[in-house]
């Protein structure tokens, strides 16, 4: 009992994280101040330091909010050869009431790893079938998935048909009744929550699409222009999550007023005479076009660590600094719902990240981080692995090396 009241006095304790440069994110510039932290919620900036708080001195470094993954399978999956641990996929096409969430595992090696980047929340969504699942919004700190998860599910994914106008009638009819019968199950989920609740029958794949936002995986113009057509003529709230060719479509987008979840970066076009460079600059493009994009790695349960690298290539093809950095901290966040996350402002969410310099600068490496408040531990695998054959005795010689690298340093530990 008097550990928990001990444990409690202390998270009372407001923290001054004193003299970083602050990146506060939504327009705002860099600003060298104090940022004051009350338990989960940000209080603001400040440059006087409050009475009785924890001063934490981080002169010469940046806090920047915590980087989102907003396209992943992070804890879904361990190792791809071993079939019986990827939960990421169902083998029937409607599942729209799958919860990806409830398969997450807390202590898979790859959170940490990810977490060492800098991504402290992951937006998990299935791959497969034709509705896939739910889109499940998690922190990547915490002891259980009801624990992890964020905010209730922004929406479904759907995997849009290919067709290429290549192949033949066969071809050209699958795809057609794969559009009929996907709009006959919006249909009949919109049917279906008319009902009295008396009348209707269990059906949670049904309620779980019920004017829900979809989001819509598509890549070739074409798949993309249908989508557009598709969900203008019902009226669909959708999220474009791919999008390759999608600066080819940019006035229909913005029109709809489209969110676009970029994950194509890393991929030349597919057509020969377009631009090598053209997917390193279609965030900017975008942009430009008025669009809110959040970008995402490839799909994967291994390569989120990615995501900072992604935002520094977008900025070196045309992207300003800014709009890069908030492509994965406060858009993403407003795309799936995080209203009180992705900024560092008075009454947000104190999940945020700190750097010994700018965030897209490749040198730059995470020192620390806060989830909810509550400093995390940045180790992982990779580092443990690193600390260990550093310390290999050498050749003939019984005495370990000492070391002294930036590695070590950065995560305050002495092998």
């Amino acid at each position: 009992m008097l550990a928990l009241l001990l444990s409690g006095a202390a998270w009372a304790q407001p923290v001054a994280l004193v003299n970083a440069t602050v990146h506060p994110g939504g327009g705002q510039s860099p600003v060298r101040t104090n940022l004051i932290l009350n338990q989960r919620t940000i209080v603001g900036l400040s440059q006087e330091i409050p009475a009785g708080a924890q001063v934490v001195n981080l002169t010469g470094q940046h806090l920047y909010p915590g980087l989102v993954e907003s396209d992943s399978v992070l804890g879904l999956s361990e190792i791809d050869s071993v079939r019986g641990g990827n939960d990421f996929r169902e083998i029937t096409d409607n599942n729209s009431d799958l919860r990806p969430e409830l398969s997450l595992n807390p202590d898979s090696d790859l959170l940490p790893v990810a977490r060492s980047g800098g991504i402290l929340t992951a937006a998990l969504q299935p791959v497969g079938g034709r509705f896939a699942g739910q889109v499940a919004v998690m922190s990547l700190w915490g002891w259980t998935p009801e624990d992890m998860k964020l905010a209730p599910s922004p929406g479904v994914v759907l995997n849009w048909p290919r067709w290429d106008k290549k192949e033949d009638d066969k071809a050209r009819k699958a795809w057609k009744q794969h559009l009929a019968e996907i709009e006959d199950r919006l249909e009949e989920a919109r049917a279906y929550v008319k009902l009295p609740e008396g009348q209707r029958p269990v059906r949670p794949d049904l309620e779980a699409l019920a004017n829900r936002r979809l989001f819509i995986h598509a890549d070739s113009h074409f798949q993309i222009e249908t989508a557009l057509e598709f969900c203008k003529r019902l009226k669909v709230d959708w999220v474009l999550v791919g999008g390759a060719e999608a600066a080819s479509l940019i006035p229909q987008l913005a029109a709809e007023k489209v969110d676009v979840i970029y994950t194509e970066m890393y991929r030349l076009p597919y057509l020969d005479y377009q631009d090598e460079d053209l997917y390193y600059r279609t965030p900017a493009l975008l942009k430009a076009g008025g669009l809110r994009v959040a970008l995402a790695g490839p799909q994967s349960h291994d390569n989120a660590r990615w995501l900072r690298d992604m935002a520094a290539a977008a900025w070196a093809h045309g992207w300003n600094e800014a709009d890069a950095v908030e492509s994965i901290t406060s858009a993403p966040c407003e795309i799936l719902g995080l209203k009180n996350q992705g900024r560092l402002a008075s009454g947000q969410t104190a999940t945020l990240i700190c750097s010994n310099g700018p965030l897209l600068d490749e040198r730059t490496q995470i020192l620390r981080a806060w989830v909810g408040g509550e400093e995390i531990s940045l180790d992982d695998r990779q580092k443990q692995l690193y600390r260990r054959y550093r310390n290999k005795p050498r050749l003939n010689s019984t005495t370990p090396t000492s070391d002294n690298g930036a590695m070590i340093r950065s995560v305050g530990q002495t092998p």
